[in-house]
């Protein structure tokens, strides 16, 4: 696994809110704390979910970062249209940043397609699998006995199931 400053959509990322930052000392003070604030937060959750993704143990908890992302993505591009509407940005420097935006979003798109394709490699349906998955909880649950707790360690085909469960 790379590290997360060697990740291309990071680079972008991180060059992005650089430039953003610049531009957000030029925003109106009427829309500085409200359009812009947001905006520039939005970028920053971004580069943290980047990291967060990269580290993440399984495909199926990466993709699920990576939905977040998308999410954030698109926060981040309807904010810069209302940016531009507003008239806190140049059509230039809306442009710039549209361009930018465009190139994370077409990182992040085969990011999500490569990671949903190896979940897709488990062939399992999430439903059946939910279903052993309770069975499996069930086993797991705390035996009793005379006055002592014992917890069953959890065996590896139930954390999977809890895992799968979750998407």
């Amino acid at each position: 696994m790379a590290q997360y400053h060697h990740l291309t959509i990071y680079k972008a990322s991180y060059e992005f809110l650089e430039y953003f930052a610049l531009i957000f000392n030029q925003y109106s003070r009427e829309y500085r704390f409200t359009i812009g604030e947001r905006l520039l937060n939005a970028i920053i959750d971004f580069i943290f979910l980047i990291y967060k993704a990269n580290s993440a143990k399984t495909p199926i908890e990466r993709f699920k970062i990576l939905q977040t992302m998308d999410e954030k993505m698109q926060i981040i591009e309807v904010s810069l249209r209302l940016s531009n509407g507003v008239k806190c940005l140049s059509k230039e420097k809306y442009i710039n940043c549209a361009m930018k935006t465009a190139e994370i979003s077409k990182q992040l798109g085969g990011w999500i397609a490569y990671t949903a394709s190896c979940v897709s490699k488990f062939k399992i349906k999430p439903q059946k699998f939910c279903e052993n998955a309770d069975i499996e909880k069930q086993k797991q649950e705390k035996i009793e006995a005379k006055n002592y707790v014992i917890e069953a360690p959890k065996a590896p085909s139930a954390v999977l199931a809890e895992q799968l469960c979750l998407i």
